[in-house]
Parts: C-alpha cells; structure tokens; sequence
C-alpha cells in the first residue's frame, strides 16, 4: 500500500512540475487564476486517467469491476495525485490576492515539487539495506529523473 502512495506522489509530482515549469516561460502571460487551473486541470486529469486505468485493468484482467474494498484503496492511494496541488495551489492563491509576483509563486511551486521528489526519494530508500552512498544515489536519481521529465516538456514546448 505505500508503494502504491508513493508512485502516485512520484507521478502527480512530475505533472505538477511539468505543468509549473511551462507556466514559468517568459512567453507565457497567465494570471495567478489561469496558472491554479493549469494546475488543477493537470492533477484531475491525472487522476482520473489513473482510476480509470485501473478499473480498466481489472475488469480486462478479472471480467467484473473492481469490488468496494478494492475500489476504497484505490481512491485512496490515487488521491496522493490530487495532494501533489495542494501547496502549488496555495501559493498561487496568494499571488492572486497579491503578496508576491506570480513567476515568484511559480518558482516555489516549482521548488516545492523537486523538494517533494526529493522526499519521496527517501521515504523510499529509508528501509532499504543498501549503503548511505547508494541511497543518496538513488535519492538524486529520483529528483534528475523528475526533472528530465520536465526537460523534455519543455522541449517539446
């Protein structure tokens, strides 16, 4: 089950700071209101994509839809996408009410998810028996993976 928690953290966090770092182009000339949609618009989707993947899959894979019991724990984990918004959205709403600019939300928005990949990465490794050396690699790895996701996004921008 955290698996599940921290692949969907992983995921909504790489699309959040996708959709962030496009908002931060100095061609783009959003409002506060037009960027928390963007970010609203992209964890949704995420989200149902995700759930709707996942019932797919069971019913393909067992011919009936997913039982209650299955269906609670996917909501569940899946709302790990939905938390990725939460401090984006809150610091756009404050560049919305005016307490600083909207490229200086953005750039914490963006700081705030890299930092979270960072997290993740070692709430991941934490447990594991490997060396400290090894899970600071695998902690990086997880951070430049994220951002070479984002790299690309902003190539194809």
């Amino acid at each position: 089950m955290a698996a599940e928690h921290l692949r969907e953290r992983v995921y909504g966090t790489v699309a959040v700071l996708a959709s962030l770092v496009t908002l931060v182009d100095p061609g783009h000339d959003g409002t506060a209101l037009s960027a928390a949609v963007t970010v609203a618009v992209t964890v949704v989707s995420l989200w149902l994509a995700s759930l709707f993947a996942d019932v797919t899959a069971h019913l393909a894979a067992h011919g009936t839809p997913p039982p209650s019991v299955l269906l609670h724990s996917l909501l569940s984990s899946r709302s790990e996408i939905l938390a990725t918004a939460v401090t984006p959205l809150l610091l756009l709403g404050a560049a919305g009410l005016g307490w600083w600019e909207l490229g200086t939300a953005l750039a914490w928005a963006a700081g705030a998810q890299v930092l979270t990949l960072a997290v993740v990465g070692l709430l991941a490794v934490r447990r594991a028996r490997i060396s400290w050396p090894a899970k600071v690699l695998v902690v990086a790895a997880e951070v430049g993976l994220g951002l070479l996701v984002v790299g690309v996004k902003l190539l194809a921008h």
